[in-house]
């Protein structure tokens, strides 16, 4: 029983940290916001542009992910307006 509640708790404390423990992204955008739910990349997945100005940083992206996903995604400039990709943009 002492080993049961143990477990348990472990379980509880783990799930509560990971809940609150911080995203860690460098360099740290300007600005981010997290929603409930998650993202799992695909080969559908899409890498979306705003302008010239971050194309090259959307194809630089799409290529970094390339080697260890096995995925070739594809970029475009284009407003998101459907789920299943990532938003690329300057402010």
């Amino acid at each position: 029983m002492k080993q049961l509640l143990v477990l348990l708790f472990s379980c509880t404390s783990l799930l509560t940290l990971a809940q609150k423990a911080p995203i860690n992204i460098i360099p740290q955008p300007v600005e981010m916001s997290t929603q409930a739910g998650s993202f799992l990349l695909s080969p559908s997945s899409v890498i979306m542009y705003d302008g010239f100005e971050t194309e090259g940083i959307a194809k630089k992206l799409a290529t970094f992910l390339a080697k260890p996903t096995g995925y070739s995604l594809k970029t475009e400039r284009s407003q998101p307006n459907f789920l299943n990709h990532i938003h690329v943009s300057l402010h």
